[in-house]
């Protein structure tokens, strides 16, 4: 009865004793970081085996109680999985147990429940005697920053594990690998255990492209990091990368619609591939065939296909998905567009692993670029504004999807706030009713009404929208944002950054049209706004093409980096980490052999464009 009374006394105060305690603080970074001081080591008494039910109760008679071995009965509960006895014993123990024990009684409640989420990632801090419990404590504690969004905190405390085998070892490199090299260094500094890691994703993306060079960085690496994991063995793609030798092209089939309805977009892009090709000058330039896909049937463009080594091609997406079941498999092809999903998946089977990649100047990349940016810039609460034409729905649909996978692990997720327009003139108040301005105006003459005088009041738009993004034409653009910007209260402490896409910025419009997009911040290829590393290339459009507009250089740029890529797929397929500089973006391959596209930013400021460097 005894042991029943101290389990009834619990549950009248264990949430003044535990829980209040436990949630009442902001949980802490896990004990990855080398600024941090780790928790201190509660010194434990050896059990030799699980106590008995007779043995708990007669300690739980004792005036006074045992603590330390009450503690130690519970961890050896734990270690037998009876988190049935472990939680009746703790419940018992709470109300009289002693602060300094309190840490460690949380940690082991956290490790004795079966929930996965709401227990405070700062009950799993406190470092265990037990190597067992341990290991289990910091299992917890990885799942736990998981299910809170905390990835690269799990990351580290995993690597920080020596229990880790290689394979987890190789799946943080692949982890890392995407990121950009500002976030590689923001980790490098903040997390010691991803170092060897980051290290290592740097140079295989600084020697990718030499086979000789990226062999000796990698030995130099295995003499530093010698016996760690991550190099005993190397990860599988990095030893395969070392291995291969560059493929010389023979030929080169190029299949574009060079007539018809795409005849201006298949002209542009193969302005880019001739420049990429004489841009070589090499007496081994492989021979190119182009082919006009509009006018050519399919079985024509098949019999020209059986006889390359390469191909580019084609760029229409209804031309990738009719063609790519029938590519032999010795055939180097990057397509220049994406292909249906399902369809690729039924013509993977005829095709060996990783002949095909895909190419495509996707908006919908863009779109998740701006939606990633707005995150990480620490804005909450954005305003989509989004023509409901058909390209710029698609860029709506993968910005929320991008903004939601943003939010996960959030305990107060912030929907996007949509403005959708048919026509300019219904943006106005559709604008002014999202950013409240609409209903400040109304109060005010609610207010005039009551008094039945005239109110001076300056208008005053929500306080929550801390960003905007605008998915429109050009034309929209240069009306949108001057609307945006009466509409903002001049309250306002911070400025609210409007972006937007490279569709909505016409960078060939006047400067009085560029007034018109002071301040906007987008996206756009390299070729177009990091002009100081295209000086030749831009000249030489300037004087061939004086009249083109920017989506011809967008496609100029586009068929350059995919010739230029051809030689580079294999190093690409192989290597997650290697990103490839070009003129129409920093391009990586993804698991599903699709080049992302990463753009640079720029900002429109007194009529100029003006690149932000990171």
């Amino acid at each position: 009865m005894r042991l029943n009374y101290f389990i009834y006394l619990f549950a009248l105060s264990v949430v003044a004793t535990l829980l209040v305690s436990g949630c009442s603080n902001q949980p802490t970074q896990p004990q990855t970081n080398t600024n941090q001081v780790k928790p201190k080591r509660i010194e434990q008494k050896p059990v030799s085996r699980l106590p008995s039910v007779a043995q708990v109760k007669q300690l739980l008679e004792e005036t006074p109680l045992d603590n330390e071995q009450l503690l130690a009965f519970t961890r050896q509960f734990v270690i037998a999985e009876d988190y049935a006895n472990a939680n009746a014993l703790l419940y018992a123990i709470a109300p009289n147990l002693p602060i300094e024990y309190h840490s460690q009684a949380k940690t082991l409640l956290a490790l004795s429940s079966s929930q996965q989420t709401g227990i405070p990632d700062d009950w799993l801090d406190v470092e265990l005697e037990s190597n067992e419990l341990n290991i289990r404590r910091i299992e917890k504690l990885i799942q736990s920053l998981n299910n809170h969004g905390k990835i690269w905190q799990s990351l580290a405390l995993s690597a920080s594990l020596k229990e880790q085998s290689a394979q987890v070892h190789h799946q943080i490199f692949n982890q890392l690998s995407p990121l950009s090299d500002k976030s590689l260094n923001e980790l490098h500094n903040k997390y010691s255990s991803l170092r060897p890691h980051i290290t290592l994703v740097k140079l295989t993306r600084n020697w990718a492209e030499d086979n000789q060079k990226l062999t000796n960085a990698v030995v130099q690496f295995k003499q530093v990091y010698n016996g760690h994991p991550l190099v005993t063995p190397l990860p599988n793609e990095l030893t395969e990368a070392m291995e291969t030798i560059p493929k010389k092209l023979s030929d080169v089939l190029i299949l574009l619609p060079l007539s018809g309805r795409f005849e201006s977009t298949g002209s542009a892009i193969k302005q880019g591939i001739l420049a990429a090709y004489y841009d070589e000058n090499s007496d081994l330039s492989p021979e190119l065939n182009f082919i006009d896909t509009a006018s050519s049937s399919k079985e024509e463009i098949l019999e020209h296909v059986n006889k390359a080594t390469a191909v580019l091609g084609p760029l229409l997406k209804e031309n990738v998905d009719a063609l790519l079941p029938f590519f032999p498999p010795n055939t180097s092809h990057l397509a220049l567009n994406r292909s249906n999903q399902l369809e690729y998946q039924k013509a993977a089977a005829q095709l060996p692993t990783k002949q095909t990649s895909f190419f495509g100047l996707a908006p919908e990349d863009e779109a998740i670029q701006l939606a990633h940016h707005v995150h990480q810039s620490g804005y909450k609460h954005p305003i989509v504004v989004a023509s409901s034409a058909g390209t710029t729905k698609r860029m709506l649909d993968a910005f929320n999807a991008s903004w939601q996978q943003t939010q996960q692990g959030r305990e107060e997720k912030t929907p996007v706030d949509v403005v959708s327009f048919d026509d300019i003139d219904s943006l106005d108040a559709s604008l002014s009713s999202a950013l409240g301005v609409a209903q400040s105006e109304a109060n005010a003459k609610q207010i005039d009404r009551m008094t039945n005088r005239i109110l001076y009041d300056q208008t005053r738009s929500r306080q929550d929208i801390d960003a905007i993004v605008v998915f429109a034409s050009p034309e929209e653009m240069a009306l949108i944002n001057p609307m945006v910007e009466a509409s903002i209260s001049p309250f306002r402490q911070q400025v609210v950054p409007v972006y937007a896409a490279s569709r909505s910025i016409g960078l060939n419009q006047g400067k009085n049209t560029r007034r018109d997009l002071e301040n906007v911040r987008f996206v756009d290829a390299p070729l177009l706004i990091e002009k100081d590393k295209w000086v030749t290339t831009n000249n030489t459009l300037k004087q061939l093409w004086p009249d083109q507009t920017a989506s011809f250089n967008r496609l100029f740029a586009f068929g350059f980096d995919a010739y230029s890529l051809l030689p580079k797929l294999p190093i690409l397929m192989k290597l997650p980490a290697y990103q490839y500089s070009g003129m129409s973006g920093s391009l990586q391959m993804s698991d599903n052999n699709e080049l992302i596209r990463t753009l640079p930013m720029a900002k429109i400021d007194n009529d100029t464009v003006n690149l932000i460097k990171d």
